[in-house]
């Protein structure tokens, strides 16, 4: 998927994550979903099978010194399918680094798409890394080591909530590409963050 701006970017890092788990609660706080103006909170962890998958530095896969989770949580607070806040932190083991950021509400959607996948999209984050050494999984994150990284994560994934599966998916994978774009690109800082976070299903 083509990112606003990412043909204008000097630098671009891709965290893959594998086995999120995404739950679903409604406006009471019981898990639930509904097809239709949903609200409530959308909540993402991890658990046994989670882990760093890859990281990927401007189009080269790179050589991870850790890949299992310390942590994953994250919540996407939603009002009649429109997304109103929420956050996200990925803590690595043995202080290998970790990255958070927060949902700037007022942009955001909720959609089912065939009555089988969730797609939440155009939502806005203002993250930092919280890296060990400048590193993360041993990485160099280079100018992407800097706090106060604004950009959005465009799309996110999972399989539809419903009674029968807990209205849980346990199997998806979590994507985050963080762009800085080039200084000279029209309208975009030169520390500016675009991200991208998909969850897609695990093909078998």
């Amino acid at each position: 998927m083509m990112v606003a701006g990412a043909a204008y970017a000097g630098s671009q890092i891709d965290l893959n994550l594998n086995s999120v788990v995404a739950k679903t609660f409604d406006s009471s706080g019981a898990p639930g979903f509904s097809t239709s103006g949903f609200t409530g909170t959308i909540v993402l962890s991890n658990d046994a099978d989670s882990q760093l998958a890859d990281v990927i530095l401007n189009g080269s896969p790179q050589t991870l010194t850790e890949q299992n989770l310390d942590l994953l949580s994250g919540e996407i607070t939603v009002s009649n399918g429109q997304v109103t806040g929420g956050f996200f932190d990925v803590v690595l083991a043995n202080g290998a680094g970790g990255y958070s950021t927060t949902v700037i509400p007022g942009t955001g959607n909720v959609n089912v798409i065939n009555n089988s996948i969730v797609l939440v999209d155009g939502l806005t984050l203002s993250g930092i890394f919280t890296s060990a050494g400048g590193t993360f999984a041993g990485v160099p994150l280079g100018a992407f080591d800097t706090s106060g990284l604004f950009g959005s994560f465009l799309t996110f994934s999972f399989q539809l909530p419903t009674a029968a599966n807990g209205y849980t998916d346990n199997q998806s994978n979590l994507n985050l590409s963080a762009v800085i774009p080039l200084p000279s690109a029209a309208g975009l800082g030169g520390f500016g963050l675009l991200a991208l976070l998909g969850v897609r299903r695990r093909r078998c």
